[in-house]
């Protein structure tokens, strides 16, 4: 943050906004890694839902583990200290990882409608290879 009237960084600001950052981050990782861990590592949990839900969670999981470590150290730094190529990268990580939140999001709400409206449909809708097709698709 910086002091437009002095011209200076605010300290403070900067520290808690870094530090803000970086424990969101850390938490969604540790968070996204052990849903990952739960789910493929427990039998019952292995399902067709689980997989649409596992997908949303390896987009938050590319947001918190690259996106926001490099808008911590552009906090602390106050200035872009990476090459433009990073910054491309980071823009295009950004987009799609949002975009499959979005479509993921989407696809679980639908998911749950049919579940639960029309129950008779589900399986034959649902199946593993239609699921995966969805999560490859967006």
């Amino acid at each position: 943050m910086w002091n437009d009237t002095l011209g200076e960084r605010n300290v403070a600001g900067t520290a808690l906004q870094s530090l803000a950052v970086g424990v969101i981050s850390a938490v969604a990782v540790v968070a996204n890694v052990s849903l990952f861990l739960v789910v493929l590592n427990t039998r019952h949990l292995r399902n067709e839902s689980n997989v649409l839900i596992l997908s949303l969670s390896l987009a938050d999981l590319l947001v918190s583990a690259v996106s926001m470590p490099i808008t911590m150290a552009t906090i602390i730094f106050g200035t872009w200290k990476f090459t433009r190529t990073t910054c491309v990268a980071v823009g295009y990580i950004n987009m799609l990882t949002f975009t499959a939140s979005v479509q993921s999001l989407a696809v679980i709400s639908v998911n749950r409608y049919v579940k639960i409206c029309r129950p008779s449909k589900f399986a034959d809708i649902y199946t593993y290879k239609s699921v995966l097709g969805m999560c490859l698709a967006f």
